[in-house]
């Protein structure tokens, strides 16, 4: 397989060359902003208009934020800690976000001593780490 949907997360396999995720709410729904990986999670917003059966009404649509592991895309749902036992939907990699309009990329801040907090626009949430980075960098292996 050349990358394998990690939607409803099966198994990534070793010789699969990445994964790809199916958006879990509307049609229509698009990634506008840049993503931010932090130890080993991504986070990223969507935007998806919102339905309007009057022409001349404007809707604000709906904004969310996505939070998946860069290993195998599956879901990690912010602020919830799942017991083990308790399997995991599709719709746990997201948070709506309550915002209209198209909400800006996700920031990470870390305020000193206090744990790190993540936010989208004017929504701030937990985003499931600890305080205590540790700085990676990628490098192209030019030896091949």
């Amino acid at each position: 397989r050349d990358s394998f949907d990690a939607t409803a997360y099966p198994e990534l396999l070793p010789t699969d060359k990445g994964w790809r995720i199916t958006m879990v709410e509307t049609a229509g729904e698009k990634i506008l902003t840049e993503s931010i990986t932090f130890n080993g999670t991504t986070f990223f917003t969507s935007f998806s208009p919102g339905a309007n059966d009057n022409p001349c009404e404007t809707t604000a649509g709906n904004n969310r934020v996505y939070r998946v592991s860069i290993r195998d895309g599956s879901p990690l749902p912010p602020d919830t800690p799942v017991p083990p036992d308790d399997p995991m939907e599709p719709e746990d990699r997201i948070t709506r976000l309550k915002q209209g309009g198209i909400a800006p990329e996700t920031i990470l801040l870390f305020p000193g001593e206090d744990e790190p907090t993540a936010c989208a626009g004017v929504e701030c949430f937990d985003p499931g780490f600890d305080a205590d980075p540790t700085r990676t960098y990628w490098y192209q292996d030019e030896t091949q």
